[in-house]
């Protein structure tokens, strides 16, 4: 009887460690409301779906977090720049994300992309930039990401 006291003793303890390690995985908060950390960079806080992304001399880079199956809408203001440059770096590089359209101030729609291009802006005005996955490429894609947006 002892010997079987002693492993009930030993099940119970693995059982409490493992319940442990569950519950501090845990977390109340969303992930777009904790820094990113990469690369050992804490980066702000994510912006939010549908926001007017606000470029510092004619570009920034904006940390965001997009669900699986999402499509999501950021806006830039162009006043005078004839291009803009926009990439989207995943922290995967196997990360079913593009550039799915870029629709104009007068509404005229282009795309798809990839996750890198160089656009010509024929008008002054906000631009919107729709960023999703292809649905002829893999999993949707769930994760952290960086937006990098310059005027030319």
């Amino acid at each position: 009887m002892k010997r079987y006291n002693t492993i009930i003793v030993l099940i119970i303890a693995f059982i409490s460690i493992f319940i442990f390690l569950i519950k501090n995985n845990e977390t109340d908060e969303k992930p777009e409301n904790k820094p990113i950390v990469h690369n050992r960079i804490n980066y702000p806080q994510t912006i939010e779906n549908g926001t007017e992304l606000k470029l510092k001399n004619g570009k920034g880079s904006f940390n965001l977090f997009k669900e699986a199956k999402q499509e999501q809408r950021y806006y830039f203001r162009n006043n005078s720049c004839n291009d803009v440059s926009i990439q989207i770096v995943p922290v995967t590089d196997t990360a079913n994300i593009r550039i799915n359209n870029i629709i104009s101030p007068s509404k005229n729609t282009d795309g798809p992309f990839g996750r890198n291009i160089d656009y010509g802006l024929s008008e002054n005005g906000v631009y919107e930039i729709v960023i999703g996955e292809s649905l002829m490429k893999g999993y949707p894609f769930q994760g952290n990401y960086t937006l990098n947006v310059q005027l030319k």
